[in-house]
């Protein structure tokens, strides 16, 4: 019998975290922070009780003496973030190298310990491998949870892009021989009925954009998802195509690169500064813009960004023939929509050009979650990772591929068989 409790992710987006059990052996899938909750509600030095309380990460005190190991699908904070507040964990994390030095970079005191995609990890009775899969942040998985009675795969972020920019494409495969008795489904996108754009498709048009934009006099400045090593790299290599010197600013930068350079990525001497004092020095000693290309943080126009400081706080003069390139989508809650819909209005009160969705995003679409049902062929669907509308649309869809769907809430105790 394997029991699976639904820790956060469920019925909500954020805060990922998934528990699995069977007799003596307990896992964790995941440790993740809710961040809108976190950067609404928390104080400096919050108690890990108190960052349960406001839903900011996952309670895992019911089951931690259990537990014997965590494993982390990829390197993003709704799936990993809650790891910075834990002095000590009694049990190893297991993450991808790239994981692993994402965490390193908020906390150096846990027990890690990488993967690679061809071995299987032994946990008391129960194995566990990653299978790779494309995500908006390199070296992501799918978790296969092996128990005596059932398979388990963890599909929590992920899509099916062919043609990435970095790495390899999903290990379809891998994904054919899990053979899971269970998929534990992430929503997100479910109602997007086309196949998202692939990764070397944005290259291609963001290239072609800096090359027509580089002949106009003004300061070029592109903003998109920090953990997005891939996308950081295209927008790097198309500044230096287009003749003109690439800066990096922001901290949540610094340290996604400096993640991505311990594990061997080249990001060929690009500089890239975090302290604020310093990035305001850069901006003011700028004497010809139109030689410049400068990557930022703000791509959802987030108050305490390089990019919000830039306009609102009068770091850099925006006017005519400047260009602001966003390549991200606008993660839809209130305070994002409205952060960027006041930021662009300034923006183009100064006649500063903007372009948006140069993107495709990192979340399967519903081509991707047909085929990956088609590949695994689940006896069960456990949605996760979306509002209970895109949970209770993904129950739909496994159930029109012939398998029963079942919807958890965060601290049911579901049993199979």
């Amino acid at each position: 019998m394997v029991k699976i409790i639904p820790l956060g992710g469920y019925g909500e987006i954020g805060r990922n975290c998934t528990y699995i059990e069977e007799g003596s052996d307990g896992l964790l899938l995941d440790l993740g922070l809710h961040v809108d909750r976190f950067s609404k509600n928390a104080l400096p030095e919050m108690s890990l009780k108190a960052l349960r309380s406001i839903g900011a990460i996952p309670n895992i005190t019911d089951v931690k003496k259990k537990v014997k190991a965590l494993f982390i699908s990829h390197a993003h904070l709704d799936h990993l973030g809650a790891l910075q507040f834990y002095k000590h964990l009694p049990f190893p994390v297991y993450g991808t190298p790239f994981s692993l030095a994402v965490i390193r970079q908020y906390n150096k005191k846990l027990n890690l310990k990488p993967v690679s995609f061809e071995r299987n990890i032994k946990v008391g009775n129960i194995q566990v491998k990653f299978i790779h899969v494309t995500h908006s942040t390199i070296q992501s998985a799918l978790i296969l949870v092996k128990t005596k009675t059932a398979r388990i795969l963890y599909a929590n972020d992920f899509r099916l892009d062919d043609a990435p920019t970095l790495g390899e494409p999903p290990d379809y495969e891998g994904i054919v021989a899990a053979k899971p008795d269970i998929l534990i489904l992430n929503s997100l996108n479910n109602e997007v009925m086309t196949t998202n754009p692939t990764e070397q498709s944005v290259a291609r048009d963001m290239c072609s954009l800096l090359r027509k934009i580089t002949k106009q006099k003004g300061l070029v400045v592109v903003t998109t998802f920090a953990s997005h090593i891939s996308r950081i790299k295209t927008i790097i290599d198309c500044a230096k195509r287009s003749g003109r010197t690439i800066t990096l600013l922001g901290n949540s930068l610094h340290k996604y690169v400096k993640a991505a350079e311990e594990i061997g990525i080249d990001f060929e001497d690009v500089r890239v500064l975090k302290r604020p004092k310093k990035i305001e020095n850069f901006l003011a000693s700028l004497v010809d813009p139109s030689q410049h290309v400068l990557l930022v943080t703000g791509h959802q126009a987030e108050p305490s960004a390089v990019l919000s400081r830039m306009v609102r706080k009068g770091l850099y003069n925006f006017k005519k023939g400047d260009e602001v390139i966003f390549s991200c989508r606008v993660i839809p809650t209130p305070e994002n929509e409205e952060n960027r819909r006041a930021l662009e209005a300034l923006l183009e009160e100064r006649n500063t050009n903007v372009t948006k969705e140069i993107h495709t995003s990192g979340h399967a679409t519903r081509p991707d979650r047909e085929k990956l049902l088609t590949l695994a062929q689940p006896k069960l669907v456990l949605p996760t990772h979306g509002t209970p509308e895109l949970n209770n649309s993904v129950k739909l869809l496994a159930e029109q591929h012939g398998a029963q769907a079942r919807i958890l809430e965060n601290g049911d105790v579901f049993v199979w068989p």
